[in-house]
């Protein structure tokens, strides 16, 4: 089914399968779970922009991550010369097929694998939450991993409209409280940048229009659910971000639909949650 959505007020279609969407129960989830950015200034919109260097050194994670992304690449086809390798021009490096190998790693990334300081991270998000965070997700006791978006240009490399918390409410009835950060990391411009809806995090499960399984976006399947609209409405916002800026957004908030616009430059940024301390 083709579904369109309006990004900035300009009109972005996508086929989404499977078609069968469902509104919830009159509950506001982000309440009831106590959401963990209910405690800061910015809850009422539901996202924060804030500078990466209170929390991290975001030159030795761009470093880190584009030694990273070279070594996969090079263990996966030795024969491609990578001499001149660079994050921002990826694209012109890789085939469909081997990118399709190389996404199935850098979504399975564990912050010791990036050589920063995992302790560093989760001091600064403690402070600043006022709570001790962990990577660890205190439902289902997984550790988190750190997820490295590679979104090539004009290409169909983006997520669905969803939040971050549907995929375990279905499964166990409960939502751990949680954070997310998105990080530009390389090739990030106002074109390319994550889209979402502000205030979202707000409306009732009775507003939100969505699957109860994971879905198929433009032939590529996801394991999070498809929002078709909220309130009747199906329109996001790109938030700007500086290369020294990151966004911090409730998992409550609905976001997604990030495609690169860029003609060509690859835009690489990482996002991970937080979870407080059982």
């Amino acid at each position: 089914m083709k579904h369109t959505y309006m990004i900035n007020n300009e009109a972005f279609e996508v086929t989404i399968q499977p078609n069968e969407y469902s509104s919830g129960q009159s509950l506001n989830l982000s309440e009831y779970f106590d959401d963990l950015a209910k405690e800061k200034h910015w809850y009422d919109e539901g996202y924060a922009v804030e500078k990466s260097s209170y929390f991290f050194n975001i030159h030795e994670l761009q470093n880190a991550t584009q030694l990273a992304v070279r070594e996969i690449i090079s263990e996966l086809d030795s024969s491609i010369n990578l001499t001149n390798f660079k994050l921002e021009k990826y694209h012109q490096f890789v085939s469909d097929d081997l990118h399709l190998k190389i996404i199935q790693k850098v979504r399975r990334l564990h912050p010791q694998h990036l050589s920063i300081d995992i302790d560093q991270i989760l001091q600064k998000f403690s402070q600043y939450f006022g709570k001790n965070l962990v990577f660890k997700n205190p439902i289902t006791g997984e550790q988190q991993w750190m997820i490295a978006r590679i979104n090539r240009p004009k290409s169909n490399d983006f997520n669905t409209a969803h939040k971050d918390v549907y995929e375990i409410f279905d499964k166990f009835q409960k939502i751990p409280q949680m954070i997310n950060v998105w990080v530009p990391l390389m090739g990030v411009t106002k074109k390319n940048t994550l889209p979402i809806v502000p205030m979202s995090h707000l409306l009732p499960e009775s507003k939100v229009l969505r699957t109860k399984a994971g879905s198929t976006v433009n032939g590529i399947k996801y394991s999070v659910n498809s929002i078709k609209s909220w309130d009747d409405k199906s329109s996001l916002t790109k938030i700007p971000l500086e290369q020294d800026e990151i966004l911090i957004f409730s998992s409550h908030l609905i976001h997604g639909l990030a495609m690169n616009h860029e003609e060509d430059t690859t835009r690489v940024s990482f996002e991970f949650r937080l979870y407080a301390e059982a």
